[in-house]
């Protein structure tokens, strides 16, 4: 599986990144593969993604995301803003399996 979260600069979620590759390793997850990127840089990466996930503060950038997304089938959410603000990486690689297109 591979995950984009996608913030204002891309720095924000690297944290999280970290929490939830080490969520990844703890469930014995193969593949997994986490990217951040900015919203500027989103169609370098959305191809290469199966599930964009968007930091909460960003939300106002959702109606381009989402669109973007869905253009290219992709599972698309905007991250839970407890979750985004615990970097609760457990419960944020939940939100992206549950997003997983077949």
């Amino acid at each position: 599986m591979n995950i984009l979260l996608v913030c204002s600069s891309g720095m924000s979620t690297g944290l999280l990144v970290d929490k939830m590759r080490m969520e990844g390793e703890n469930r014995n997850i193969q593949d997994l593969k986490i990217v951040a990127c900015s919203v500027d840089e989103i169609e370098k990466y959305i191809s290469n993604c199966d599930v964009v996930l968007v930091a909460p503060q960003i939300r106002y950038k959702e109606k381009y995301i989402y669109a973007l997304a869905m253009s290219k089938n992709k599972g698309y959410a905007i991250i839970d803003g407890v979750h985004y603000g615990l970097v609760d990486g457990n419960k944020i690689l939940d939100q992206a399996f549950g997003l997983m297109r077949k």
